[in-house]
């Protein structure tokens, strides 16, 4: 059964990458946030396509990257859903106290995952550290509605969703085999 669900990690690691850079992108004003629910059919595929990737690494032994896609998949789904059934929540455009304390509580369990993954791959370990840091300036930002903390923030969660990309590719690539 090893094999079989190889590709998980690959396929949850590369949905990660087009899911936090969708996400992350009206924080650094690269397009409004109001026009952030044209990409909401979008989100919720990635995050749907996320959670079937942490189902199949839950059977692959990658129980660390199930746990973070799994979470990370329901919490993305979660936020697309209220986008759609909230179209004209205040807190959809603005910082709000609930979504700040959704971000450190996210970034908790994104703390103890980049914890639990510090003998591994160095770009997971930065992913999770820069994903970390950026849900905590999240939850800054709508705490004290401090705008550079959303710059911040924004920036580390493209960095952290270009370290995802890396790391995905890093699965595909062929590792350098030694001439015996």
């Amino acid at each position: 059964m090893q094999e079989k669900f190889s590709g998980s990690v690959t396929l949850g690691y590369a949905a990660l990458f087009l899911l936090l850079w969708l996400s992350h992108l009206p924080y650094v004003n690269w397009y409004p946030n109001e026009s952030f629910t044209a990409a909401i059919p979008l989100v919720m595929i990635f995050s749907v396509t996320i959670a079937i990737a942490g189902i199949f690494c839950f059977f692959y032994d990658a129980k660390t990257d199930a746990v973070l896609f799994l979470f990370l998949g329901a919490a993305g789904f979660s936020g697309a859903l209220r986008f759609v059934i909230y179209p004209n929540l205040a807190a959809n455009t603005a910082p709000s106290m609930v979504d700040g304390w959704s971000s450190f509580f996210t970034g908790v369990v994104i703390l103890y995952l980049w914890l639990a993954s510090m003998k591994t791959n160095p770009f997971k370990q930065f992913f999770l550290l820069s994903l970390w840091l950026a849900l905590f300036a999240m939850a800054i930002t709508n705490w004290f509605s401090s705008m550079i903390f959303a710059y911040i923030g924004g920036y580390l969660g493209l960095l952290a969703a270009v370290l995802a990309g890396l790391y995905s590719a890093s699965t595909v690539l062929p590792s350098k085999q030694s001439a015996a």
